[in-house]
């Protein structure tokens, strides 16, 4: 028999996509579930719209006063009462077979803490996009599916990086309350640190290659504004520097240094030189042995050259991440 389930999701001024995102909920060929709308003291009309998308099948709940993402998503984990859940997001779209899928796959690992799946990165419109970011985290699959790797082996791994697809993950319900709430200290790495909080107590993280989940970028996804300042880099070394203390790395930031690097290229191939060069800055200013480093020095001779030399370094990007992905 398969787990009962819980749907849940966090919303802030997410009324552009969240009737999208409901309806395909709503489509799943597996319906035994409770969907659950929080809706975060949102300025629009996102209460209004996920209650006309989801009529009888949707609960709408509002915070008196804003959460915050983290508390929000805690409030998520105090909703669900099912023995998984998911922690949908407001403006991505799931395939039908999403829910059927994860849970059969749950079912099927007792020791993993938590499911999840490949997605496919689309725009604004919904057309699907190669971006940079979303190429990058395939190569951190192996060729194994599911793919279940050791704890001591995931953590390698999400050391280098969070190639986890935050809204595709279906979460059991009795590793969670073993494993405690989200860290809210965070805003950015939430979702990181816990992955790599569930792999730390021997639990496992099993993957699945099926494309499940259409995950959306567009300037107004946190993701996306917390790019636009320092926060995210502040929080991942934070995270980092965390977790080293306990289990050492060659190169303990590498992750650091490749998002900021990413966000380099990008701001300067756009002409924003002076966005880059802070960026620069802050790396050799706050990322442990950036300062000199080969990252360090491709950003200064990259500064003299201009949106040219952001356009070659775009493009050599797209050339590297289309080789084999990580072993």
């Amino acid at each position: 028999m398969s787990s009962a389930l819980s749907v849940v999701i966090p919303v802030f001024n997410g009324a552009r996509f969240l009737g999208e995102t409901i309806r395909s909920l709503l489509a799943q060929t597996r319906t035994d579930f409770r969907l659950v709308c929080i809706d975060d003291a949102s300025d629009d009309d996102s209460a209004g719209i996920a209650k006309a998308a989801g009529g009888d099948r949707i609960e709408v709940l509002r915070n008196p006063a804003r959460l915050g993402l983290a508390a929000n998503w805690n409030r998520a984990i105090e909703i669900a009462d099912a023995d998984a859940f998911v922690i949908a997001h407001q403006d991505d779209v799931y395939e039908p077979r999403y829910l059927e899928t994860l849970a059969s796959v749950l079912d099927a690992r007792p020791r993993a803490f938590a499911v999840h799946c490949k997605a496919t990165t689309i725009d604004e419109r919904g057309t699907p996009i190669d971006h940079p970011a979303g190429l990058f985290k395939e190569r951190f699959w192996s060729d194994e599916d599911p793919m279940e790797r050791p704890p001591e082996r995931e953590l390698a791994m999400l050391q280098r990086g969070n190639y986890v697809i935050a809204p595709s993950v279906m979460f059991r319900s009795a590793s969670v309350a073993r494993l405690g709430r989200f860290d809210a200290r965070y805003e950015f790495v939430t979702d990181w640190e816990y992955w790599i909080r569930g792999v730390l107590a021997g639990e496992t993280l099993v993957g699945i290659h099926e494309r499940l989940v259409k995950f959306r970028r567009h300037a107004q996804t946190a993701t996306r504004m917390h790019e636009r300042t320092l926060r995210r880099y502040e929080e991942e070394i934070d995270l980092l520097q965390r977790v080293a203390e306990r289990h050492p790395a060659k190169r303990a930031f590498q992750a650091v240094e490749r998002t900021l690097l990413a966000d380099f290229v990008d701001r300067l191939a756009s002409g924003d030189r002076e966005g880059a060069r802070t960026l620069a800055d802050f790396g050799r200013e706050r990322v442990p042995g950036f300062r000199g480093a080969l990252f360090d020095r491709v950003m200064r001779a990259a500064l003299l050259g201009g949106a040219p030399a952001g356009g070659a370094l775009r493009l050599a990007r797209r050339l590297y991440l289309g080789r084999a992905k990580t072993s």
